[in-house]
């Protein structure tokens, strides 16, 4: 065991050093329990399996669950975990570790493999708590593009981009550039290594994350919808076609400015894909989707629009598709060498897992591969694939014109032996024209040739040889020169096929009895089959009822033996408790003296505060008193001077009153004598004022007059004057005259005036004396106030300190009266410090009573917490018990029978259902063996039938051709190869007859002969000549095919080598993310391979290493393996620093186990990464389930997940929600 320790704490302490995890062994006593592993929020127990498997895991899981219950309020947020470790080379028991690790009660079980021949180090690996890659794999490099491959071995830049670019040029395009010398010259430089540098950079760069996503108008959303992402992981939930996959669009539109599906199906047409991305009620520009991103950099806003797809605004700045890439890649400054079509391959490939990646796996599906295509498009190697494909195109033509070519030479050399041969004949032929006699014998000897002759039907001789016989004698030799070519080509096709022809019919009776064989061996197994099928269905049943008896017994027993463990803590947890009561108890009596007592010493302590208020109370008051009469003994003498000077001011008030009273009469003689002084003045001012009003008018009347003074004649009086200036001169003078009675008006006025001012003045006078007096005399009266009021106080003041009032005699009083306060002020402080002394005393013992009183009630409150917690407990171990259905009151002993019985029955029931599942496995390989069987037969018999049609086919068209030469169908091949033979002869003889016949004919006419041989002399040279054109055609066909050929080879090297890396590389982590997934149930790793350009995935299932799991996964576990290769070419790429992987519904009908293990290893990559830093996984779910299991899970994660319920669509599109956890 401890060596287990050692070993394992050891592999943990390095699997999890980012984690600092906490490794001890647990409390003794705990075998087999080994090791404690606690890496918040896992908590993780690991034992160890020996000789009795299920004895030893039943005991592993109670002391599992024994530490637990004494840590349960320390551990009751960690998420439990007992790791079983058995060594499956000496215990080979899967069913029983498939039953472990399938039972979810009480924590996850795993089961992992610590044998000799094992890895521990991969054992761990498939735990969900130990870091997906701690062996830290270097991402795939991508290779340079295959045009920049075809340019560094020479390969012009205009040629390589047609080969690599789809659509750039077809294949026959691409031919006839190259012959036409449109592509320079074609030299392949076969160098073994070139200098290049790979774009792309192995080290991983920092994470770029999505911080904000909002999305305008964008496919199902309509309006704005505004997202907040900046966290770990993001989780939408929702029924089918609420929104989730347009969310992953606008994602793929604002990263590559289109979305995946719609490449495939739209291609190039923009147009198309526009419409269908933005929303259906509103116009291109109109829609946009916005994102804020995060990096190395800080924030950055990033907008792109449905009217410029291109271009995108970058805060405010525009980029272009591919500069936006590569700064979400995180390789903005970096020089990549690929195509943008592929870089956005590449970047969906290793970013985005939905509907579009799971379509292209149909292969995966179906054959247990991914095609060359796929793994192109996967890998970013679209290029190489194109170029590849085309090279092959170009190779499989360029053969196709060279075998034409070749044709055509052979054809052509056919046609010049004839020419030449027809040219011997055509000289000879000028000779007989140049003999005329020799005419009639040549035609003779011809007509003899034709007679003998069988097959052709000219017997008259004729008796002179002209043009027309001849061409008789022609026509009929080329009738039967065609006739014997049809037979001939018959009979060399029945010749060529007749050896075959008669092994074909006996090896069709064989085949027809062989077929009829398999096809009874067949029916037989497969009966068989039916019939072990049916006995292995009614064991398979028994199984299955055996299996659920022993669960039961199992789930019983473990009820039982938890009944058995929890029923001492159950008894001792109610002994404790009535302990804790009673302590509660002692302590709440003791409490309540104490209350008692501190209450009594809080009423002394106000009794006697009470006393010390009222003793400084009355010092306070002796020594105010004594203060006072101190006081009032300095007041004394001015007491005897007041009351002095309030005789004196009694008695001089009268004369000062007396003297008031003259100097108002004064005052009122002088107001009469000024009131007398005013109407004298008044009634001058009236007579004055009528003087001037007449004066005034006599003024005017003379202004009137002098206007009438025209002569020197009064108009008034009529008195004639000197002159009339004269007249108006005393006119003037007359005008300004003032009567006497007016002036001593005026004067008399002026007199009364004087007056009235002089006795205004002695008024005032008079007036200001009465004031004086009036001042002085309440100037006294003030100081008689005063002095009256001092004296009141003073009174007061001796009233108050219980003095006489008289003041003379109050020294000796005032002394005596201090001397006795001052003695009983001294008496009160002595009392005050007695009283303080007691109040002191008082004080210390309330303090000791609130320290005893703080002591109780700590004491109480951890009884009380200490009972709530066994009340708690006691309360789990009822409820667990109603849902064991086991009752606690049970006795040991009967808890005890009960369990060695149900195992005795359940170890029978083992014994059996291994017995059963023995014949199951006996009768599961028969069956597989009859299948395979089966399925050998049935291909030998399609393989037969096939034959026995071709052989039927060939057969019957040798027969119809034996039939159109009437011959007999079991001819034999000698008699056959005669009769070709005689054709043969029977054509010659025709064709050279027919020769002669037309150099005769020719020779009967010498300029057709003359113009014959020329021409035909034309075509010698013509023919020649063609026929060393064909051959430099030919020529450079083949240097083209060499060519194309270096082009195809390297390229498929290139590519091949990608693919072993890939496999390589993530072949391994692929197969640990599919057991982490869980892989189903028997089968072991997954193992990937190259063939082809085609990616082989293939299972281990014991001694079978090549298991294609197409032909025993179910879709779900299918879909399982297409995710673990996504995820292992995403988590250890290091070319994108793009940190989203996008995961649209990736588990579609998981089971519950499959969930559980989806959601573990999520979470395991979440929280290996540093928070903000890492991956960050956007995942949507239709799966209510799951999304409520997810919400549970990552609830513990400190605010690093993010959940969006999708509700319904409204009229702006998805209607969702942020959902708590």
């Amino acid at each position: 065991m401890s060596n287990y320790y050692k070993e394992l704490s050891v592999t943990l302490s390095e699997l999890l050093s980012n984690r600092y995890p906490k490794i001890e062994p647990p409390p003794s006593g705990m075998n087999p329990l080994f090791l404690l592993l606690n890496i918040k929020p896992d908590l993780v127990g690991f034992a160890v399996l020996n000789g009795n498997l299920e004895g030893d895991y039943s005991n592993a899981f109670n002391k599992f669950r024994e530490i637990y219950a004494v840590h349960s309020t320390d551990w009751a947020d960690f998420d439990l975990t007992l790791v079983i470790c058995v060594d499956k080379g000496q215990h080979d028991n899967e069913d029983f570790y498939e039953n472990i690790e399938r039972d979810p009660y009480f924590c996850r079980k795993f089961v992992i493999d610590i044998s000799e021949e094992g890895d521990v180090k991969t054992a761990l690996g498939h735990l969900p708590f130990i870091p997906l890659s701690p062996e830290k794999i270097i991402g795939l490099r991508p290779t340079i593009t295959a045009q920049t491959l075809l340019m560094e071995h020479g390969v012009k830049s205009s040629l390589a981009k047609y080969l690599a670019v789809p659509h750039a040029k077809s294949s026959d395009g691409i031919i006839s550039d190259v012959r036409e010398g449109k592509l320079g010259d074609l030299t392949w430089d076969d160098i073994k290594e070139i200098g290049r540098k790979d774009g792309i950079p192995l080290e991983a760069k920092p994470k770029i994350r999505i911080k904000e996503l909002e999305i305008h108008n964008f496919r199902a959303y309509k309006g704005k919808h505004k997202f907040n992402l900046d966290a770990d992981l993001i989780v939408l939930y929702g029924a089918n076609g609420l929104g989730k996959t347009s969310f992953f669009e606008a994602i793929d539109f604002i990263c590559t400015g289109s979305e995946a599906k719609l490449d495939d199906k739209a291609g190039r047409d923009t147009k198309r894909i526009v419409n269908a991305l933005k929303h259906l009620d509103v116009s291109r520009n109109e829609s946009y989707v916005k994102t804020l991103i995060s990096g190395n950099n800080g924030d950055c806003a990033i907008e792109r629009r449905m009217d410029d797809t291109k271009n995108v605004s970058v805060d405010g700045q525009l980029f272009n598709r591919a500069d936006i890439l590569m700064s979400f890649s995180g390789l903005k400054d970096e020089l990549i060498d690929i195509r943008i079509e592929n870089f956005v391959r590449l970047f969906r490939a290793t970013h985005l897992f939905g509907q579009d990646f799971q379509s292209l796996t149909s292969e995966l599906h179906k054959k247990s591969r991914l095609s060359e295509e796929i793994v192109s498009r996967m890998l970013a190697l679209q290029d190489y694939f194109e170029a590849i494909k085309k090279s092959k195109e170009i190779l499989n033509k360029l053969e196709k014109e060279y075998e034409i070519k070749n044709a055509e030479i052979t054809h052509l050399i056919v046609s010049l032996n004839e020419v030449e041969d027809e040219i011997k004949q055509l000289e000879s032929s000028v000779k007989i024209i140049e003999q005329p006699e020799l005419v009639q014998t040549i035609g003779m000897k011809l007509f003899d040739k034709i007679v003998q002759e069988k097959n052709l039907n000219i017997k008259k001789k004729p008796t002179e040889f002209n043009k027309n016989i001849v061409m008789g004698w022609r026509a009929g030799i080329e009738a039967r020169c065609g006739a014997i070519l049809k037979d001939l080509n018959v009979v060399e096709n029945i010749a060529s096929k007749i050896k075959d022809y008669y092994s074909k019919r006996e090896e069709l009776i064989k085949n027809r009895k062989e077929a009829c064989n398999l096809k009874e061996n067949i029916t037989n197994l497969g009966k068989n089959i039916i019939e072990k099928r049916k006995y292995l269905d009614n064991i398979n049943e028994d199984i299955n009822k055996s299996v659920v008896e022993e669960s039961n017994l199992r789930k019983k027993n473990d009820n039982l033996m938890w009944l058995l463990i929890t029923k001492k803590e159950y008894t001792q947890t109610i002994t404790t408790i009535e302990k804790e009561n009673k302590t509660i108890r002692n302590i709440n009596e003791r409490l309540i003296k104490l209350i008692q007592e501190y209450e009594k010493s809080i009423s002394d302590k106000k009794v006697v505060g009470d006393e010390i208020a009222t003793k400084h109370s009355q010092i306070e008051s002796l020594e105010k008193t004594a203060k006072n009469l101190a006081e009032f003994l300095t007041d004394v003498p001015e007491w005897i001077n007041l009351n002095r000077l309030e005789r004196e001011l009694t008695d001089s008030l009268p004369k000062h009153e007396q003297a008031v009273e003259q100097a108002k009469k004064n005052m009122q003689s002088k107001l009469d004598e000024l009131q007398t002084a005013l109407n004298n003045q008044k009634e001058s001012e009236e007579y004055v004022s009528i003087l001037q009003k007449t004066q005034n008018e006599l003024t005017t009347l003379l202004d009137n007059i002098e206007k009438y003074i025209l002569t020197n004649n009064c108009p008034v009086c009529g008195t004639a004057h000197k002159s009339r200036e004269e007249l108006l001169e005393r006119l003037k003078l007359q005008r300004g005259m003032r009567p006497d009675n007016l002036n001593e008006g005026i004067k008399k006025l002026s007199d009364a005036d004087k007056n009235v001012l002089k006795i205004k003045s002695q008024f005032s006078d008079a007036e200001a004396i009465l004031k004086n007096k009036k001042q002085e005399v309440e100037k006294k009266l003030n100081e008689l106030a005063i002095i009256k009021q001092k004296l009141r106080n003073l009174i007061e003041k001796a009233v108050k300190l219980e003095l006489p009032i008289a003041p003379e005699s109050l020294h000796p009083i005032i002394n005596a009266k201090k001397e006795k306060i001052l003695n009983q002020i001294e008496t009160k402080k002595k009392e005050l410090k007695d009283l303080k002394l007691k109040l002191t005393k008082i004080e210390e013992s309330i303090i000791n009573f609130l320290k005893q009183k703080s002591g109780f009630e700590g004491e109480l409150r951890v009884s009380e917490s200490k009972k709530k917690q066994l009340s708690e407990r006691l309360e789990v171990i009822k409820k667990e018990s109603l849902a064991r259905q086991v009752s606690l009151g049970e006795a040991e002993e009967i808890i005890q029978k009960e369990i060695e019985s149900n195992k005795n029955i359940r170890d029978k029931l083992i014994k059996q259902i291994r017995m059963l599942r023995d014949k199951s496995q006996n009768l599961d390989s028969e069956l597989t063996n009859i299948s395979a069987e089966i399925n050998i037969n049935t291909k030998e018999l399609k393989r037969k039938e096939q034959k026995i049609k071709e052989s039927v086919n060939f057969i019957e068209k040798v027969e119809n051709s034996i039939k159109e030469l009437n011959l007999d169908k079991n001819i034999s091949e000698q008699k056959l190869l005669l009769r070709k033979e005689n054709f043969k002869n029977e054509l010659s003889r025709l064709r050279s007859l027919q020769n002669e016949i037309t150099n005769f004919e020719i020779a009967l006419d010498s300029a057709m002969l003359s113009a014959i041989l020329n021409k035909a002399k034309q075509n010698s040279t013509y023919i020649n000549k063609k026929i060393e054109s064909l051959k430099k055609d030919q020529s450079q066909y083949k240097d083209l095919q060499v060519y194309f050929f270096s082009i195809k080879n390297k390229l498929q090297s290139i590519r091949n080598n990608s693919l072993k890396d890939y496999t390589k590389k993530y072949g391994p982590l692929a197969s640990v993310i599919q057991g982490r997934l869980r892989t189903p149930y028997g089968f072991g790793k997954m193992n990937l391979r190259t063939e082809k350009g085609d990616i082989i995935i293939e299972v281990e299932r014991g001694k079978w290493k090549s298991i294609p799991p197409s032909d025993y996964f179910s879709a779900s576990q299918i879909n399982i393996v297409a995710l673990s290769l996504f995820l292992s070419a995403s988590l250890t790429q290091t070319w994108s620093s793009f940190a989203p992987i996008l995961l649209d519904d990736p588990v579609t009908h998981f089971d519950d186990l499959n969930a559980y293990s989806f959601i573990d290893l999520i979470r395991g990559l979440v929280l290996s990464e540093e928070t903000g830093k890492g991956h960050q996984f956007i995942i949507s779910t239709c799966e209510d389930r799951l999304f409520r299991l997810m919400k549970q899970k990552f609830s513990k994660m400190n605010g690093r997940a993010i959940f969006y319920a999708f509700k319904s669509i409204g009229e702006k599109g998805p209607v969702w929600s942020e959902e708590k956890y």
